[in-house]
């Protein structure tokens, strides 16, 4: 079973004021200083509303705990895990569950990025999950189920190819059901003109931390096409599908792409600092307008986006005023068992509604569930001890380590004792090492089941 890694890779609108990341192929840089902040550090009410309000985290089912109290718990591997990062890294011992994040632009459509749709089978492989966020006391915010959405169906989407001479990265989900009263859809921009040096303030999960808040530099607004615009922030996988909003607090673009990753910092991994950005080579955000105009060009019914209200028989589910039976044209009756959780289904279908990590998954096991006991590697420092790190009744070496899988060897640390599950072979005695033929075997067998990562969204 393959390995993929985790690429290693005072105003409210104050060009200075903050600082956040992005990507598509999972990089990371920082441009000037990492200025990135979580919201209960944010003064300016305006700002906090906005971000607290708007923004949701697409988040793997697995890395939720539903409990039967309609609690939410999360389950991920803190930064500290996914890679050899510096000490000074910001951050460290913040979860990292999000893949992605997203802007809400109607009461049940969510604005984010194409490609982040791409590492699950459908829009549905998702939680979406508003209120992913840290407080002052340095832990997460108390969740609830009433938080946590899921995706009824794509409304549209659109990626260009990677040499097009255009491209977007965009695509729009419905919900399974309008937005509680305490999330509000984000202000659309009035109009596209943007200008280089116009200051922006991006709001995501950098790295798939908690929310974070940010303020980069519009550097080159493409005019003459108008499909994305090149920014100066500091981005991080996971920050892809946040928004960037304007000094009136109006949404005009969401993040698409990413630049350089981390850099090797003797036996550590550092951001990459940019200290003179160049357009051609900068993080990059899809305009917001583009995904609009493609939503309405498709008949979608939207009053707030389109000026279309809903009519039943257009072919779109919109609750409230639709259901199964006020209209079953367009609401088809709840089906237990279609990865879609409605209402309804809250208290008797689990298989929608239930908890998504597998009844045999540790608690505080926070690697991928199919690398639990799956009867040959030993994965360690995943928050739980892996039953196969004691085959035959002799102490094992790691074949992985932490949630991206990288291979151990033995010139690497010696995993970290907390959650590590492995007991490391002793060498001949004087050595207190791996026998190098062993180390050499398993090297060998890590580097050949791990195969070449794979950048996540």
């Amino acid at each position: 079973m393959a390995r993929h890694a985790v690429p290693r890779s005072a105003s409210f609108f104050a060009a200075s004021a903050l600082a956040l990341t992005l990507t598509a192929p999972a990089h990371a840089v920082v441009y000037g200083s990492d200025d990135r902040v979580d919201l209960w550090q944010e003064s300016d009410p305006a700002l906090a509303t906005l971000a607290s309000s708007s923004t949701a985290a697409l988040i793997e089912p697995w890395k939720l705990r539903l409990a039967d109290d309609d609690s939410v718990r999360v389950v991920a591997a803190p930064l500290s895990a996914v890679d050899t990062y510096c000490a000074s890294t910001p951050f460290l011992t913040e979860p990292t569950a999000a893949t992605c994040g997203g802007v809400l632009i109607d009461d049940d459509l969510l604005l984010t990025a194409a490609h982040c749709l791409s590492r699950v089978p459908s829009c549905r492989g998702y939680y979406y999950l508003f209120g992913y966020a840290e407080s002052a006391s340095a832990s997460l915010d108390a969740l609830s189920r009433s938080q946590v959405y899921g995706c009824r169906t794509l409304a549209v989407s659109e990626e260009s190819a990677p040499d097009s001479d255009t491209h977007v990265d965009y695509a729009v989900v419905q919900l399974d059901r309008p937005v509680a009263a305490r999330w509000v859809p984000a202000p659309l921009c009035a109009g596209l003109a943007l200008s280089a040096g116009q200051p922006a303030v991006t709001l995501g999960f950098p790295s798939g931390l908690p929310l974070k808040l940010d303020a980069s530099t519009v550097l080159d607004p493409r005019a003459a096409t108008l499909d994305y615009f090149a920014l100066a922030s500091d981005t991080f996988q996971g920050s892809s599908g946040g928004g960037v909003f304007d000094t009136e607090g109006g949404l005009f673009g969401i993040f698409a792409r990413g630049t350089a990753d981390f850099v090797d910092r003797g036996a550590c991994r550092a951001v990459r600092v940019v200290t003179v950005p160049d357009p051609a080579s900068s993080e990059s955000a899809t305009y917001a307008a583009r995904a609009v105009t493609a939503l309405c060009a498709s008949g979608w019914p939207s009053q707030r986006l389109c000026g279309t209200a809903p009519r039943c028989g257009d072919g779109v589910c919109s609750a409230p005023s639709e259901g199964p039976d006020a209209c079953p044209a367009d609401c088809a009756a709840p089906v237990c068992g279609d990865a879609l959780c409605e209402t309804s289904e809250w208290d008797d279908c689990p298989a929608d509604c239930g908890d998504g990590r597998p009844a045999t998954l540790p608690d505080g096991w926070y690697c991928e569930p199919v690398w639990y006991a799956d009867g040959s590697t030993c994965d360690c420092d995943c928050g739980a001890p892996d039953p196969d790190c004691d085959g035959s009744g002799a102490p094992r070496a790691c074949d992985s380590v932490g949630p991206g899988g990288l291979p151990f060897t033995p010139a690497a640390p010696a995993p970290r004792a907390a959650g590590a599950g492995c007991a490391l072979a002793p060498g001949p005695a004087g050595t207190g090492g791996v026998p190098l033929m062993l180390a050499l075997a398993l090297f060998g067998l890590a580097g050949s089941r791990k195969g070449g990562r794979s950048a996540n969204p």
